[in-house]
C-alpha cells in the first residue's frame, strides 16, 4: 500500500502597507479581525453570486449549516 502523502498549508495576511505576514505570528487580536473582516467577505461575494444567480439558492441551500431565512423575515415583517 502506498504512503498517504500529506500536506503542509501556510497561511498569510496581506497589511494595508501590502506586506505579507504569516497568520500564526499575527496577535490575536488581529486573527480575531482577520477572521471577521473574511466573514464578511465572503457573505458578500455569496449574497452578490445568488442574487445574480437565483436559481442556485435551493443546491446551495442543501449545504450543512446553511439556514435560509423566510423571505418575511429578511423584510423585517415577521
Amino acid at each position: 500500500m502506498a504512503k498517504r502523502q500529506e500536506y503542509t498549508c501556510v497561511s498569510y495576511v496581506r497589511m494595508p502597507d501590502g506586506s505579507r505576514v504569516l497568520f500564526s505570528e499575527l496577535t490575536e487580536e488581529t486573527k480575531q479581525s482577520v477572521r471577521e473582516k473574511i466573514v464578511e467577505n465572503v457573505g458578500r461575494v455569496i449574497g452578490n453570486y445568488l442574487s445574480a444567480h437565483p436559481e442556485e439558492i435551493e443546491p446551495f441551500s442543501r449545504c450543512e449549516g446553511v439556514r435560509l431565512i423566510p423571505d418575511t423575515q429578511e423584510r423585517g415583517t415577521a
